[in-house]
């Protein structure tokens, strides 16, 4: 889901909440095959600026991250505690 907050009639905030898939795989030296050795879904945040030139073209600056939680860490090493998968991006958004 995303929320967007116009602050004028061209800029506008945004935040987002949703969910992730993802897996992580392995290959031993010299070995063929992939290996899959985690795989997880997590609560996936957002939050970002957009700029909007023409009512058909815009662009934002966002940043999206996956909330790894306790139970996802100890059930697939030692560590403990939680962390952030974190991607900072610009897009263009062409709207027909």
């Amino acid at each position: 889901a995303k929320g967007i907050y116009p602050v004028t009639e061209n800029f506008d905030i945004f935040g987002k909440l949703g969910g992730a898939y993802f897996s992580q795989s392995e290959k031993d030296w010299g070995d063929d095959q992939w290996k899959t050795t985690r795989s997880s879904v997590a609560p996936l945040i957002g939050f970002g600026l957009g700029y909007h030139f023409t009512p058909a073209f815009g662009m934002s600056l966002e940043y999206n991250g996956v909330v790894l939680t306790d139970s996802y860490q100890n059930s697939h090493d030692d560590d403990s505690g939680t962390g952030t998968i974190g991607l900072t991006s610009i897009n263009a958004s062409y709207y027909f």
